[in-house]
């Protein structure tokens, strides 16, 4: 078995980063949760004017495949888009 050693300032400097970074971030998804709840609620009534859809497909091999098939993986998504148009006629 083979030891790789680093040094500990090396692990303290990364872990720190680490943890300033999931901070930093955490941060930035508290003041965006505050600065939404703090908006306006806007109530009106709106009518849906347009509609469609996006679907795409991704494939890719199977790694390690040795039968020599050529399987591959696919993931497909479906993103919906709604337009709604305000009395007014704002969209």
């Amino acid at each position: 078995m083979v030891m790789i050693w680093f040094p500990q300032w090396l692990f303290t400097v990364v872990f720190g980063l680490v943890l300033l970074i999931m901070a930093v971030k955490i941060g930035q998804a508290l003041m965006e949760w505050l600065h939404n709840q703090n908006s306006p609620r806007l109530s009106a009534e709106i009518e849906i004017v347009g509609k469609h859809l996006q679907t795409s497909t991704i494939s890719s091999p199977v790694a390690g495949d040795m039968t020599g098939t050529h399987v591959f993986s696919s993931h497909t998504s479906t993103t919906y888009y709604v337009t709604a148009q305000f009395s007014d006629g704002n969209r």
